[in-house]
């Protein structure tokens, strides 16, 4: 598969998720190496009523769906798919192991932007930073995901 036949894989899956849809989660862009995932704010995400701000639940949703997109991507890149059977069977396994997050600015805005970027890969474990900010640019929380990426 070519890394655009990649991407267009992952994304696919990603937004196929009932979980995803339910929260309006989109990959807006997706190459070697970083993934943005867009979230717009909905009344249903909202944690806080009094304030209008988005649930911590789903900054974490957001946040580790830019993160497993940007370590699935490395994996499939050293380890290229030959189809998209060949790709179902390569992320089968991937799984999030770790997730710490950090909250730092309450989530108020009305459309919010994930991004990742891969810290490092292993042949098992893939490290990720993410962030998540609104549509001022102000940063919301900040993510370090660990992913199990091992066949």
């Amino acid at each position: 598969m070519t890394d655009q036949e990649i991407f267009t894989c992952i994304k696919d899956y990603f937004d196929s998720f009932p979980y995803n849809q339910m929260l309006g989660i989109q990959i807006e862009h997706i190459c070697t190496g970083r993934v943005d995932v867009v979230l717009p704010m909905q009344r249903t995400l909202i944690g806080n009523h009094l304030q209008n701000i988005l649930h911590g639940g789903s900054i974490a949703s957001v946040l580790d769906v830019a993160a497993a997109a940007v370590a699935m991507i490395n994996m499939l890149q050293r380890r290229r798919p030959a189809n998209l059977t060949d790709f179902d069977k390569k992320i089968r396994n991937l799984a999030t192991i770790d997730m710490r997050v950090d909250f730092l600015r309450p989530g108020t805005g009305s459309r919010f932007l994930a991004t990742a970027s891969i810290l490092r890969q292993g042949s098992k474990l893939g490290v990720v930073r993410a962030d998540l900010r609104n549509e001022e640019g102000q940063i919301i929380a900040a993510g370090t995901l660990t992913y199990w990426v091992g066949e």
